[in-house]
């Protein structure tokens, strides 16, 4: 299990591209901190359990639009722009090989109200 810092609600994010861009990698770079060394092997086919400890309660979908820089982060498929609205697949190290429904098979969101420490849980379950 990660316990992470609560990640910014980037769904409903304005603000400048490269503002937002850098916030996108300063979180992801805590991500990669805090989960340590992957596998040797990213899990084909996975699980995830998001459990948020929040201030109060946010929208399901929000909830859900929260983990995307988390679930990038964590993943071994990485895709690099090369171009304006082009993209080169590069295979990195990673906990799961990607987030598409071949590989994440489930993912479950919880929100639970903590004021005192609020934060992040995931867990991650390879399936065979």
């Amino acid at each position: 299990m990660l316990v992470l810092p609560l990640p910014g609600n980037f769904g409903n994010a304005r603000g400048h591209w490269a503002a937002q861009y850098r916030a996108k990698l300063g979180y992801q770079r805590k991500v990669l901190a805090v989960a340590g060394k992957p596998p040797k092997k990213p899990w084909a086919k996975v699980t995830i359990k998001a459990t948020f400890y929040v201030w109060a309660k946010m929208d399901p979908d929000n909830a859900q639009a929260r983990l995307k820089h988390v679930l990038d982060a964590l993943k071994a498929v990485r895709r690099i722009p090369v171009g304006p609205r082009r993209w080169k697949m590069m295979m990195g190290s990673g906990w799961f090989l990607d987030d598409h429904p071949g590989c994440l098979l489930g993912l479950e969101v919880e929100q639970v109200v903590d004021r005192k420490n609020q934060r992040l849980e995931v867990t991650i379950s390879p399936l065979a």
